[in-house]
């Protein structure tokens, strides 16, 4: 789809190009960092603040290496090639086209699209979930395979023995609690040298079918922990994209009114203050929780807010404004999955209602900034502050509900 991009003969084919990118994009961002999480585990948070880094650096190289390439403003201004190359209907005749220039249009997206097809490796040789190096016919598995972790899905598991498989017996269950990480003690059935296939096993009846509701009233806590992660990682994502996006326009309406250009100059400083954050955040992150970095990330968020806010008539206030705001946003998102990977094993399910939800406000507040922001420019701030005080407030249950859950784990009596 990326190199098709430039080759587009109709813009239907263009947005359903765009499409594709967009979704597989999405797919790969969620695969990604579920990926990360489980290799990494405990060590994950610099690895993950390291590719959003990485990234961060890819969208200010990028159009710098494709500068050269990009001949919409030489098209633009040569009439006849226009009038020539455009039929009226949405339609382009490629043929019109000179070569050259259609050729270096090409290439940048080739390269793009090249690099994306070394996904494909991962289809050779697939990667196998840690729970799935273990054979099958084993009962007992290492403490580092399954360790459960605070807000992990409480579930039961179907066990079935070799006495019961010989003999035809149905199938016995017992609940996670009662499988145990830890050896038994070595004893002897009939003389024979203990082994797990002849371990006794513990019977008990057939648990019932469980409904939704009751395994939302089993897990209650954790689906109330996904579902606040879920709003924090919205507001937050929609501060990003509106403060990337309508930065520039709110600062050529403002009181001082700055030009394009200078809008533009201070757009790129905070690009690179957002990327240079986020690589600040990788040695931070070695010596930190991300619950700690996410907290003291917020309130530089909301010192940044207030300078730029202040700074409406004062160039100074507003640069120093903008770059502490980008480094106060630069590695809150990434923080919050390393955050949540703490208390819970994040796997493609759960990825994807975070990455859905994360994008979800994206949807909506960005087509009523575009509409309002310069009939009302302060709309910009009241948003931003809106999104830094929800997403505050929703940092603040979702640490309490994790500690309530670590009172209970160690004391099982208090409610």
């Amino acid at each position: 789809a990326t190199s098709m991009v430039p080759n587009s003969p109709h813009v239907t084919v263009l947005y359903a190009c765009a499409l594709a990118v967009g979704t597989c994009a999405g797919a790969w961002s969620n695969a990604k960092t579920v990926w990360l999480i489980e290799i990494w585990q405990t060590s994950n948070a610099p690895v993950l603040h390291l590719c959003s880094f990485l990234f961060g650096i890819g969208t200010i190289i990028g159009p710098l290496v494709d500068k050269q390439f990009v001949l919409g403003d030489r098209l633009a201004s040569n009439s006849s090639l226009v009038n020539l190359a455009s039929t009226g209907t949405g339609a382009v005749d490629h043929d019109a086209v000179p070569v050259p220039e259609k050729s270096m249009l090409w290439l940048p997206f080739a390269i793009i699209g090249g690099c994306t097809l070394m996904a494909l490796m991962y289809l050779c040789k697939k990667y196998e979930n840690r729970n799935h190096m273990i054979s099958e016919s084993q009962s007992q598995v290492s403490d580092e395979l399954v360790s459960r972790k605070l807000f992990d899905k409480k579930h039961t598991d179907t066990v079935r023995s070799t006495s019961d498989v010989e003999l035809g017996h149905p199938t016995s269950t017992v609940t996670s609690t009662l499988i145990t990480t830890t050896p038994c003690t070595p004893t002897t059935l009939d003389n024979k040298p203990y082994n797990p296939t002849t371990a006794p096993i513990i019977d008990t009846p057939a648990t019932k079918h469980h409904t939704l509701l009751d395994n939302f009233r089993q897990n209650h806590d954790r689906w109330l922990l996904i579902g606040l992660v879920s709003a924090f990682l919205a507001f937050q994502m929609s501060s990003e994209v509106i403060y990337m996006q309508f930065s520039a326009t709110y600062f050529q309406y403002i009181p001082l009114k700055l030009s394009a250009q200078t809008s533009a100059t201070l757009m790129s400083s905070m690009a690179l203050t957002f990327t240079m954050g986020r690589g600040i955040s990788i040695f931070v992150a070695m010596r930190f929780r991300p619950q700690h970095i996410i907290c003291g990330h917020l309130l530089i968020s909301f010192a940044g807010l207030a300078i730029l806010y202040a700074g409406q008539r004062s160039l100074e206030c507003l640069w120093a404004g903008s770059m502490i705001m980008s480094y106060g946003l630069s590695p809150i998102i990434c923080s919050t999955y390393c955050f949540l990977a703490q208390y819970l094993d994040v796997k493609n399910r759960v990825g994807t209602v975070l990455l859905f939800s994360a994008e979800s406000l994206n949807m909506f507040v960005p087509f009523l900034m575009g509409i309002l922001i310069e009939k009302f420019a302060q709309i910009f701030a009241l948003i931003m502050f809106a999104n830094l005080l929800l997403s505050s407030l929703m940092f603040v249950a979702i640490l309490y509900i994790v500690m309530r859950a670590e009172r209970r784990a160690k004391c099982p009596s208090v409610k």
